[in-house]
């Protein structure tokens, strides 16, 4: 994964090298865009972070927690900062989120469920708009050679399943904890209590959580949302440069580039999705080198470098009234104690 993309960004440092002109039209087209697509561009990549918003509350809501999408847009936008902010970064945002769930009242457990939902609703969702990706890219040369593509998309469905069965029957993993726990003790030939009593708050707790299919179908609808609202982005970016948007390639392209924001090689995928998307578009799209440049940078500027400020203020507001709640808390407590010293 780390050689592909990382060869696809030396592909398009290379389409580039020694082309004067072709970066003398980025630049040009750069400095004529169209406000009028700039704006929409901004709306529908506000609505990619209010849907994966609503994908946590429908996940916490699942888990018992009820948590309003505000506080959850918020989140979004700072978790979404630091993971594009410096390499590991995705960690540090995972271990915070984590935090921030249980902050708003889940315990560690379905906090930690809800965190690998999200990422296996994301992904799910991700490998569906790319599957349709590969069907639209088949379908605009007709068919054919179309071999390989089928069988990639066979494989997406079955991932899929398979995630969305785990991800929706918490208690199959309670049930592989159990197996563990008996073939533990049966190897070692001795009861270990406690590794069983763990087993069983686990299975008792993941019993409570009811996704159904209704919630998941929601879960897995906004999911989606979020990814196409992005991509809606990067169709405006197209008409903001005035040029055609590659409607064939588009969505193969943009999962190309998503899969190389995965790569922790550098943060948020800086460069490499850059690069992913251009050398895919121009491949899949046919577009020429030069709108596609220009709408990918007018793209990456509005859905990478423009959040980062604004979800780091999102960071700086959450931790100032988390800790007015801690002190209000603390508050609370102090007077509650002293009031209970002075009735005795």
């Amino acid at each position: 994964m780390v050689r592909t993309a990382l060869a696809l960004a030396a592909a398009a440092a290379a389409v580039l090298a020694g082309r004067r002109g072709e970066l003398d039209a980025v630049w040009g087209r750069l400095g004529h865009l169209s406000w009028g697509w700039t704006v929409p561009a901004l709306v529908v990549e506000a609505l990619s972070f209010v849907s994966f918003a609503h994908v946590q509350r429908h996940l916490l809501a699942a888990a018992g927690t009820g948590v309003g999408a505000g506080p959850l847009v918020g989140l979004t936008l700072a978790t979404s900062s630091m993971a594009s902010s410096f390499p590991g970064g995705s960690a540090v945002s995972s271990v915070y989120r984590f935090r921030q769930y249980q902050r708003r009242g889940a315990d560690q457990l379905a906090a930690g469920w809800v965190l690998v939902a999200v990422l296996a609703a994301a992904a799910v969702s991700l490998a569906l708009v790319a599957a349709a990706g590969i069907a639209a890219a088949v379908a605009g040369r007709g068919g054919g050679g179309a071999g390989g593509e089928v069988v990639a998309v066979l494989a997406v469905v079955a991932v899929v399943a398979v995630v969305a069965v785990l991800v929706s029957r918490p208690e199959l993993v309670a049930s592989g904890a159990r197996w563990s726990t008996d073939a533990v003790e049966r190897v070692r030939g001795r009861r270990y209590r406690r590794m069983e009593l763990a087993a069983e708050r686990l299975a008792a707790r993941a019993r409570q959580i009811r996704l159904g299919r209704r919630r998941a179908t929601a879960v897995l609808a906004w999911a989606v949302a979020n990814w196409l609202f992005d991509c809606g982005c990067l169709a405006c970016a197209f008409a903001a440069v005035r040029a055609p948007v590659p409607w064939t390639g588009l969505l193969l392209a943009y999962g190309a580039g998503q899969l190389a924001a995965v790569v922790p090689v550098s943060p948020g995928g800086l460069g490499l999705v850059e690069g992913s998307l251009a050398v895919a578009l121009v491949t899949y799209g046919g577009e020429p080198v030069a709108p596609v440049v220009a709408a990918v940078l007018v793209y990456r500027a509005l859905s990478f470098w423009l959040p980062l400020p604004v979800g780091w203020v999102a960071w700086g507001v959450l931790a100032v009234r988390d800790r007015r709640a801690r002190s209000s808390s603390g508050w609370s407590t102090t007077s509650a104690r002293a009031s209970s010293a002075g009735t005795t």
